[in-house]
């Protein structure tokens, strides 16, 4: 019985101590890309011990669109999917290596108008052939 009792306990101590992440608003923010394969990457970091991340896929879409607007292009369109992954760890006596930050990152491609210096380059390969 007493087994069962500390059992019980431990098992309520682990339930209770996972559902200790409290669902937190994040922010994309632009993290790399490249003008010239017209990619953006944004991205959000979070801690994992105390936050659980919510953002808006629409946000992501705008501010990724808004950096390839200032290269010439139209918009941007998601461009493969989201992966997350551990950026600060640690290793903890009993609880093995534990995250303490987790960072998510999306790419997005430019579409649309190309800016004029690429357009300039393509055409005069072109009218050389």
């Amino acid at each position: 019985m007493r087994k069962l009792i500390c059992l019980l306990g431990l098992a309520f101590v682990v339930a209770v101590g996972a559902g200790c992440a409290k669902p937190v608003h994040k922010d994309w923010m632009a993290m790399g890309g490249s003008r010239s394969d017209a990619t953006v990457k944004m991205g959000y970091v979070w801690n994992p011990q105390n936050e659980k991340p919510e953002t808006s896929q629409q946000q992501a879409i705008d501010l990724a669109t808004q950096k390839c607007q200032t290269w010439g292009y139209e918009r941007a369109e998601p461009f493969g999917s989201t992966f997350s992954k551990c950026t600060s760890m640690s290793y903890q006596p009993f609880a093995g290596v534990v995250c303490y930050q987790m960072q998510a990152e999306a790419e997005f491609q430019c579409v649309g108008k190309l800016p004029p210096d690429i357009e300039d380059v393509s055409n005069k390969v072109t009218k050389k052939k």
